[in-house]
């Protein structure tokens, strides 16, 4: 499924805290990484064209008892790969 919404970035690596959560949410950040943001904005000042996809592998649930773990960011990360396989696969082709 694509989602088009505002993408935040933090330094990492790091998972978000509660109180980022929720200043995610009082801002209306859709998503949160912490690349796409340092790469694309390198990209541009050295002229280069830019389209950025991220892949969500870490919902924020601000009342989650467990937190965020490597694994299964990870996990989430290889199941998104195939149909992010597929988008590339259609969307590269298409780009001049």
């Amino acid at each position: 499924m694509i989602h088009e919404g505002i993408y935040g970035y933090y330094q990492g690596p790091t998972y978000e805290t509660k109180s980022e959560i929720r200043f995610q949410k009082k801002y209306k950040i859709d998503a949160a990484g912490m690349s796409t943001i340092p790469e694309s904005n390198e990209a541009i000042l050295k002229g280069i064209k830019v389209i950025a996809l991220s892949v969500i592998t870490n919902i924020l649930k601000e009342n989650d008892s467990e937190p965020a773990s490597h694994e299964s960011v990870i996990k989430n990360a290889k199941a998104a790969s195939v149909n992010l396989n597929k988008i590339l696969s259609v969307l590269i082709p298409q780009l001049n």
